[in-house]
């Protein structure tokens, strides 16, 4: 199913994939990694509001093994992410066609606040 270029409704829901650490909290990306090369513009998700055996599949394809108890997941509504200033678009590449991309369109810098502007639309993270 290709989506590219399609607008999102604003009801869809996305999943994040996330880390629980051995302390019980989760980990999650609230911010675009500038250190990667090539440097992150956007944070990613994928379509759909997954559990985490199929986040990570339709996040990373067959390349990854699930690590029940260790994978998370985390999940936000489309229309909540562009009330706060948030660009959603289905980005949709070969090892993960349900790939979205979350841009920061609002003012400023994507820095901690605006990170805590995502975290505001995302439900808890669950293993």
């Amino acid at each position: 199913m290709d989506l590219s270029g399609q607008p999102f409704d604003g009801h869809e829901w996305l999943t994040q994939v996330g880390t629980r650490r051995r302390s019980g909290n989760f980990t999650f990306h609230d911010k675009p990694r500038p250190w990667r090369d090539p440097p992150e513009r956007a944070v990613s998700w994928v379509l759909g509001e997954l559990l985490p055996r199929e986040a990570r599949r339709a996040a990373f394809g067959d390349l990854t093994t699930h690590n029940p108890g260790r994978d998370a997941v985390r999940h936000a509504q489309v229309e909540c992410l562009r009330s706060k200033g948030f660009r959603v678009e289905h980005d949709p590449y070969r090892l993960s066609p349900l790939h979205v991309s979350v841009y920061w369109d609002g003012e400023g810098d994507w820095d901690d606040k605006v990170g805590d502007l995502l975290h505001s639309c995302c439900t808890e993270g669950r293993a």
